[in-house]
């Protein structure tokens, strides 16, 4: 059982002396077993602290999704100080605003990353290249005193303001929330926990430590960028036995599955950070053990885990949304109408959290903390208004009725609208814009923008989304802009979003005009998009990205490429093959080399 009074580090060098032999971190470049991995930490440790002797700032990490952040993530807590991870794939612009917000006087970074990371560093900052600490320099712990308040991490989210924000965690709190999951899932030097989400994200961090402070196996998985074609074979070379995904991806790694795939070993799936139905998991139910545990529940990044349920593949019965469970021990929740009151039964309310266990602040936004939390005034702890809205229901699970505020989430992340409205705003070619979470016909959530040109401006969709790529990430680059000669408004002025027009469900407005296919190849492929993208009418010319294609649906597209063609190709070949003609060209080529 895990000390909520200790640190991770503490509980990680226990674990370490404890089954020093057994395979930590797997991933497809490295291993490292628990004694190699404490090493490697010890060593980035005291690199950190040869650089910058009596720092107490923040250290950022500009790493990959491999088993090195993980021994650096370590490294950083072993000095005492705050970790923030940057995910190196968003785009430069915002990585430097976390960056800047963050306050780092350290970025740790690797082979791979070195000239990013220069870039932007600007000379500011010291710079600690992995790959260029001494293998023979000492690695024994360093025996920094860490108490369990002591600050641990910044998790960046999106932010209203047009910048990120940054979410402060201590040890005591991952603790607690590792503790909370290991109770649940009961990781075992037996197991080897996926991590298919970036360790930039709240979604990680349960798998992360309940697989380190438990002598199991960490499994990272870079699932942006290897799609899921190889995704079956990687969770059977690695034993994997807990697999996390988000719904919209555990849907997109079903439909890409052939018939008879099967994984025997996965013992639990933890399907959360969205609405899950009963029928996502009874349609892909097949591919998994009849005894294997579906985990689903509600997690925000200020609270971690606050409500969650269980049940067995096999006696999967839900009709509609699968309900996000009971509080756990240390989480006390409360549904608060508009007035503050507690909702009434069966009514909907906002799902407050009440404990002593929810995020120190936003990292130097005492404004921001100030709205969202909140001291109890019955004790107990603090309160965090989640923004989210519940429904209890007469067996006192909570059900989740969506977002309060403009605050969705998209592909597993969370996204404020407003953020993206701000991006839009700020391109010359914009006079105004608004941002809205629409569903499509297979219940995936998108963004639509609706966009007001600029005076004189070139209505051109392909400008606008390259403009866009390099300010924000590519799951908040709207997939469909529909151009607006004015945005409807209410008698106060405000934006009357009911009044929006629906999501087009035909081809969009592009750069290019249209040319329809001229090979039996660019036909086949045409109608392969079309399908998936859900209107017709796709020209030879037209760019997938352009389209409203994500990377969720290019996955789709590729295994249905390699159903009709019988031809292996890899999400960065659609991207850089991103037209019909382009790819028709390229799959027609592979056909002939074969």
């Amino acid at each position: 059982m895990l000390d909520a009074d200790t640190s991770l580090v503490a509980e990680f060098e226990r674990q370490a002396s404890a089954t020093p032999d057994v395979v930590a971190v797997a991933s497809d470049d490295r291993c490292f077993t628990y004694a190699t991995l404490n090493a490697a930490a010890n060593r980035i440790a005291r690199a950190i602290r040869r650089r910058t002797p009596s720092s107490v700032a923040p250290v950022a990490l500009l790493l990959g999704q491999d088993a090195i952040t993980v021994a650096a993530i370590m490294g950083v807590l072993k000095t005492g100080r705050i970790y923030a991870r940057l995910d190196p794939t968003i785009p430069n612009q915002r990585t430097a605003q976390m960056l800047e917000d963050a306050e780092a006087d350290v970025l740790v970074t690797d082979n791979p990353h070195l000239s990013q990371a220069r870039a932007l560093a600007r000379g500011d900052l010291t710079i600690l290249n992995c790959d260029e600490i001494d293998a023979g320099s000492d690695d024994g712990n360093l025996g920094v005193s860490i108490d369990g308040a002591r600050p641990a991490l910044i998790l960046f989210t999106s932010g209203s303001t047009g910048r990120p924000k940054g979410v402060l965690h201590s040890h005591r709190n991952i603790v607690i929330e590792t503790r909370n999951y290991a109770r649940d899932v009961q990781p075992s030097p037996g197991d080897a926990l996926s991590l298919c989400t970036s360790m930039s994200f709240a979604m990680s961090v349960r798998n992360l430590y309940a697989a380190l402070l438990h002598g199991a196996t960490l499994c990272p998985y870079d699932l942006a960028g290897l799609g899921f074609g190889g995704l079956a074979s990687w969770l059977e070379r690695h034993a994997i036995s807990v697999l996390y995904m988000p719904p919209t991806a555990f849907r997109s790694f079903g439909d890409c599955l052939a018939n008879e795939a099967f994984f025997p070993r996965i013992r639990v799936l933890r399907i959360a950070g969205e609405p899950l139905s009963g029928e996502d998991i009874r349609r892909h139910r097949h591919h998994f053990r009849s005894d294997c545990m579906v985990y689903h529940g509600l997690g925000p990044t200020e609270a971690f885990t606050v409500l969650r349920t269980w049940m067995r593949l096999d006696a999967c019965d839900v009709v509609g949304k699968v309900p996000i469970g009971m509080p756990l021990a240390d989480k006390d929740v409360l549904l608060m109408d508009e007035s503050g009151l507690p909702a009434a039964d069966g009514e909907i309310g906002q799902i407050v959290v009440r404990s002593e266990y929810l995020a120190l602040e936003y990292w130097r936004q005492p404004a921001l903390t100030a709205a969202a939390f909140a001291r109890d005034a019955d004790g107990g702890g603090r309160l965090y208004r989640t923004g989210d809205l519940g429904m209890r229901l007469p067996d006192g699970t909570m059900m989740h009725m969506g977002r309060r505020d403009a605050l969705v989430k998209i592909r597993g992340f969370r996204v404020e609208l407003s953020e993206i409205e701000l991006a839009l705003r700020a391109l010359d070619a914009v006079r105004t814009a608004v941002v809205e979470a629409r569903t499509r016909e297979d219940g995936e959530k998108v963004l639509v923008a609706f966009v007001v040109p600029a005076e004189g401006s070139e209505r051109s969709v392909g400008a606008l989304r390259r403009a866009l790529a390099s300010r924000l990430p590519d799951y908040m680059i709207p997939a469909t802009f529909m151009w607006m000669e004015q945005l409807p408004t209410l008698p106060n002025g405000k934006i009357n979003r009911h009044e929006l027009p629906p999501a087009p469900l035909f081809r969009p407005e592009l750069d290019a005009a249209y040319v329809p296919p001229r090979t039996p190849t660019e036909t086949q492929v045409a109608g392969i998009w079309s399908e998936i993208l859900s209107f017709p009418d796709i020209g030879i010319n037209d760019p997938f990205l352009e389209l409203g294609g994500d990377s969720l649906q290019a996955t789709r597209v590729l295994v249905r490429i390699a159903d009709t063609f019988r031809v292996e190709l890899r999400p960065r070949d659609l991207f850089e093959s991103p037209t019909v003609a382009q790819l028709s060209a390229l799959i027609d080529q592979r056909r002939t080399d074969r």
